[in-house]
């Protein structure tokens, strides 16, 4: 049910339900917590969806399905400095950083205009293990593109294509 409401973006109902389970005392789980946020991402309703998050984080460990669906909710929204904190917090709390992690931070730093972080992130990206994707390579470029740095760009996207 939750995941059906997450398909449709209904963040609101999705909440109810999980309200529902707590004072039925039916335990959620992982599973049910990042279908929520996933619904609260698909809304655009970024305040719900770390909300949902932090709940989560106060009950079980946080799994990377959970940090994934928060840092889509959080791109959508330009919160760039929380999709950064998020990163941050899931090497703390040593969960899995996926290529597509990297690529939703790095696609909302360039939304932002934050280049330097999508740059930083391509960079941390291919140090981390998680490997840098020609996506993120296209974004950073685009990112410095954006600002108007089309040489850091070329140097970026010649790099890419030699690594």
């Amino acid at each position: 049910l939750v995941s059906t409401c997450g398909r449709a973006a209904r963040w609101k109902d999705a909440l109810n339900f999980l309200g529902e389970m707590e004072r039925e005392r039916v335990e959620a789980n992982q599973v049910t917590y990042a279908a929520v946020i996933d619904a609260c991402a698909k809304a655009a309703e970024w305040e719900q969806a770390m909300s949902c998050l932090r709940q989560m984080g106060r009950i079980m460990p946080v799994n990377v399905e959970s940090y994934g669906a928060a840092l889509d909710a959080c791109g959508t929204g330009r919160q760039w400095t929380l999709v950064l904190g998020l990163l941050g917090e899931m090497a703390d709390n040593q969960v899995d950083r996926s290529p597509q992690i990297y690529t939703i931070a790095a696609e909302t730093c360039k939304t932002a205009g934050q280049w330097t972080c999508a740059v930083q992130l391509l960079e941390d990206s291919a140090t981390s293990g998680a490997g840098a994707s020609t996506l993120m390579f296209n974004l950073a470029a685009g990112a410095c593109l954006g600002a108007g740095g089309w040489q850091r760009a070329l140097d970026i996207l010649e790099q890419g294509q030699s690594g």
